[in-house]
């Protein structure tokens, strides 16, 4: 290291905010000033792609693990186009049933014993998790969607009718 400071070209309209490379929007800047110009980009916008650029920019994350991040955030809300939904498809349906290769087989015992105890002690992955007031209003809505059926018996309410054939079975044991 010669002490050497080394300048970087920011731009103050970000390409993809819809900047150009037209030199009135274009600063030289030291990698310090351009990282803490994303993170104040970022927090102003709150733009994904002004967080990677300062997160690298400032050491917290790799190149490569900014690149995986922007791979990952620039397909988010995205629509695949028809031909690759029915490309996916047409792969899965490929891997299904007796064109699985792993169909009609059957994993030793030791392996299952090893699948099982490699999961032992780790916590659940939803230990812990709050439900989103979507989901919450979404479990009260299909309670109150379900039909409920009184049993001629005894008038106690029963969720669907195959619970209440199994109800029934109590009813002719007692009998």
């Amino acid at each position: 290291m010669s002490g050497e400071i080394y300048f970087q070209k920011h731009h103050l309209i970000p390409k993809h905010a819809g900047g150009t490379d037209d030199k009135s929007n274009i600063i030289k800047v030291n990698t310090a000033l351009h990282a803490f110009l994303h993170k104040q980009l970022y927090e102003e916008h709150g733009r994904w792609q002004d967080k990677i650029a300062y997160e690298c920019l400032s050491g917290h994350i790799n190149n490569e693990e900014a690149i995986r991040q922007a791979q990952s955030l620039g397909q988010k809300g995205k629509k695949k186009p028809p031909s690759v939904v029915n490309a996916i498809i047409e792969s899965n349906k490929r891997r299904t049933g007796e064109n699985h290769h792993f169909y009609g087989k059957k994993r030793p015992p030791e392996t299952i014993k090893r699948m099982s105890e490699g999961h032992l002690g780790q916590e659940p992955w939803n230990r812990g998790r709050k439900m989103t007031a979507e989901e919450v209003e979404s479990n009260r809505q299909s309670q109150l969607n379900r039909t409920r059926i009184e049993c001629p018996h005894c008038g106690k309410m029963i969720s669907g009718g195959g619970n209440l054939k199994q109800h029934m079975k109590k009813h002719s044991k007692e009998i």
